[in-house]
């Protein structure tokens, strides 16, 4: 499946399913209708998306950490922080331009 977040429907508590991979991780079209489909979500599932989705989109840890029932922060970073290559040029280009 190819999925993005805008297929989670929080409202509704679906995933639409309109894409999926190839091989070769191409983006494209399911082969048949029935690829095309909405599926529900649980609750558990939904929760759990909302986290990950605020993570992504840079709420504080400890915020996250309150939401998740987290006692301890270090589980919340363990689970809701990557650190991805985007992340890793911003803070280069940050530093570099205190440091020259």
């Amino acid at each position: 499946m190819g999925l993005s977040w805008g297929d989670v429907d929080f409202v509704n508590n679906t995933v639409s399913v309109t894409h999926s991979f190839d091989r070769f991780r191409n983006l494209k079209e399911p082969k048949t209708v029935a690829g095309t489909r909405v599926l529900p979500m649980s609750e558990f599932t939904a929760c759990a998306l909302r986290k990950r989705l605020a993570a992504q989109q840079g709420v504080h840890p400890s915020v996250l950490q309150k939401l998740a029932g987290h006692n301890d922060l270090n589980i919340t970073l363990g689970i809701y922080t990557h650190v991805n290559v985007d992340q890793q040029c911003v803070a280069m280009d940050s530093m570099q331009s205190v440091f020259g």
